[in-house]
């Protein structure tokens, strides 16, 4: 029964994947994912900040022509695994039978909320497989007192694809390692050779990676790209420790109840070290394993932290241990319900306000995913498609990516837009005049921006250039509100 909803709530989940995908991230990874089948190189010819997972996802995607509707089989699949991971670490942590019960539909319910997933082809939701797979993996390997080498090493090769997606995917490594070094009562050489084996199948990942981009003379852009654009990038925004705390609150408020369950687990967990009268509620197993839940779940709020914006679906990872460390908190609260028998009523209880939670998310993606008229943006990009030959091109300046889609056409340049000048003041330097530099050589037959002065970005030098390079070199072919394109002379 619980699988079954659980089943039926990813299912209706993915319907914004096919009938409204998310405008802008969604779009380009689709857009990149498209161009590279075509023999376009991601980072050398075609740029963005991400590792390569997500582009390779939706190149797979690409070759079936039906692009969303895979990506959405690939995005419940993706769920539908991570369930099933959360299911077997519960299992691992001795949870009682009516928390693994419950747990497929928390996590489907948590998981599936549209304003953490923003319309689908998001790299987090390919992070949640592979993170919860890394922690099951590395539980499987600290079984006994003697760590198992496989499991060690494919709980690294998990995290390395967590990280393909997006940085943030280590968390799980990052945790599992402090872990190895401060948690474990083992020997110094059993603790560090733990970790040596967990990050050799990470590098190994990583080496495949970098031997397929070097082929192609990208290694370097990939690594830059990657990770040290990111860097930058979460530098660039800058917030008080309040303000920080208050924004992370505000994006978690949605889920009050899984989290407000993780507090309470860990302060159980933590009450007999403080109070040597207190009751020690959890079993020996997981009173021993439950900092790794904790590490990963801090290290997955830091990560989020990290990337500077606050966006919603940076913490869509840390739902995913928040799920986790709820279920043990759930599981910790039913057996402190005296009378067992009651337990399942007990859990289907704490279960009500998550269900709500859930099933108000899924009523707006619902309506999310109806479909709505073009707006001035597509019907310009529609207008382009209409009155374009086969080899014309096309630029958009503002970060619009689907129009690209719905145009049926591609940029010449290395960036799908300028959105990226505006990243961190490094990125302004060095994209701004870049892109300049790329427009004049290869200037696109078609230009799409606001023409709207309101909408011009004060002091923006790189906008001002871009509106030279279009006074001089192309005409309006086409307005329609604050829309403009534009086709060369």
């Amino acid at each position: 029964m619980a699988w079954s909803c659980a089943i039926v709530l990813l299912m209706i989940s993915r319907i914004w994947t096919v009938r409204a995908p998310g405008p802008l991230d969604a779009e380009l990874f689709a857009y990149i994912g498209r161009e590279w089948i075509k023999g376009v190189i991601p980072y050398r010819q075609l740029w963005d900040n991400k590792p390569p997972g997500i582009f390779a996802v939706n190149a797979l995607a690409a070759l079936t022509h039906r692009q969303f509707p895979t990506l959405a089989l690939f995005e419940f699949a993706a769920l539908l695994l991570t369930i099933i991971s959360i299911s077997s670490i519960l299992s691992e942590f001795g949870c009682s039978a009516s928390v693994r019960w419950a747990a497929p539909i928390v996590a489907a319910s948590i998981l599936t909320i549209p304003f953490y997933s923003q319309g689908g082809n998001l790299t987090e939701i390919y992070i949640l497989p592979f993170a919860s797979g890394c922690i099951y993996a590395f539980l499987r390997a600290t079984r006994s007192a003697s760590a198992v080498p496989f499991w060690l090493i494919m709980a690294g090769m998990s995290a390395g694809i967590a990280s393909a997606f997006k940085p943030v995917g280590i968390a799980c490594l990052l945790s599992t390692t402090v872990f190895s070094l401060i948690a474990l009562r083992e020997s110094l050489k059993s603790r560090v050779a733990a970790v040596v084996l967990a990050w050799t199948g990470f590098l190994l990942i990583w080496a495949g990676i970098e031997a397929y981009f070097a082929v192609h003379g990208a290694a370097r852009q990939l690594i830059e790209a990657s990770l040290f654009y990111n860097l930058h990038y979460g530098a660039a925004t800058h917030y008080s420790i309040v303000k920080s705390i208050a924004l992370t609150g505000d994006r978690l408020s949605g889920i009050g109840c899984v989290l407000g369950c993780s507090i309470v687990c860990f302060f159980l967990w933590l009450w007999p070290m403080i109070d040597s009268t207190a009751p020690n509620l959890f079993t020996t197993k997981q009173h021993k394993r439950a900092p790794l839940l904790f590490l990963w779940l801090a290290a997955d709020l830091c990560l989020a932290r990290a990337g500077g914006r606050y966006y919603p679906h940076y913490f869509l990872p840390a739902l995913l241990s928040l799920v986790i460390v709820s279920c043990v908190g759930i599981d910790i609260l039913a057996r402190m319900a005296s009378q067992l028998r009651y337990s399942q009523v007990f859990v289907c209880t704490l279960l009500i306000p998550i269900g709500i939670a859930g099933l108000k998310g899924q009523v707006d993606s619902y309506h999310s995913a109806m479909g709505k008229p073009p707006d001035e943006w597509a019907q310009a990009a529609i207008f382009i498609r209409d009155h374009k030959s086969p080899l014309d091109t096309m630029f958009t300046w503002e970060f619009r990516p689907r129009l690209y889609r719905i145009a049926d056409s591609h940029t010449v340049t290395r960036w799908a837009s300028a959105h990226y000048i505006l990243d961190s003041p490094d990125a302004y330097n060095w994209i701004g005049g870049e892109l300049m530099a790329e427009l004049r050589v290869t200037p696109p037959s078609f230009v799409v921006y606001a023409c709207n002065d309101s909408f011009a970005e004060a002091g923006n030098s790189v906008r001002n250039q871009f509106m030279e390079f279009v006074s001089e070199e192309y005409r309006v072919v086409y307005r329609t509100g604050e829309v403009c394109v534009s086709q060369r002379s």
